[in-house]
């Protein structure tokens, strides 16, 4: 294959760092039964500045949660765990005794499997598995930024 010279230098590209994350503040409970996802958000959180405790099912996180719930400012939570009780009821289960508690759902389903007739919105609070580092901790400041995440 024979190609043209350039008749001009080329242009260096310069590779853009993505801009930084600020710290966040606050106490996160984390319900995920996957070790490995659990360990790296748990991992990206508590990097970024946030308490976080965690859980690998349900009735872990209500053993959690029966200790710390008034620290606890988010919930982010699986929808779909072992055990039978989804991040649905997990969350109505403490939203009613604490109206104020944010949510951000997870799940490796689409939006429509894992949510019927629900009111979540990608990147509110409810975040697409497999999600990057970077993903998660946009929309977890975005949720201590927002005044309605549940």
């Amino acid at each position: 294959i024979y190609l043209p010279q350039a008749e001009t230098e080329a242009d260096v590209i310069a590779s853009r760092e993505p801009d930084p994350i600020a710290k966040g503040s606050g106490n996160v409970l984390v319900v995920e039964d996957e070790p490995v996802l659990k360990k790296m958000v748990v991992r990206a959180l508590s990097r970024n500045g946030f308490h976080v405790l965690s859980a690998d099912d349900s009735p872990a996180a209500r053993r959690v949660w029966n200790v710390h719930q008034e620290d606890i400012d988010l919930l982010l939570t699986d929808i779909v765990m072992s055990g039978g009780t989804t991040g649905w009821d997990l969350a109505a289960e403490f939203k009613a005794q604490r109206p104020n508690l944010k949510v951000i759902y997870t799940s490796g389903y689409s939006t429509e499997m894992a949510t019927p007739g629900t009111d979540i919105e990608e990147g509110v609070n409810f975040i697409h598995k497999p999600f990057t580092q970077r993903r998660l901790l946009e929309i977890v400041h975005a949720a201590f930024d927002s005044e309605a995440v549940s």
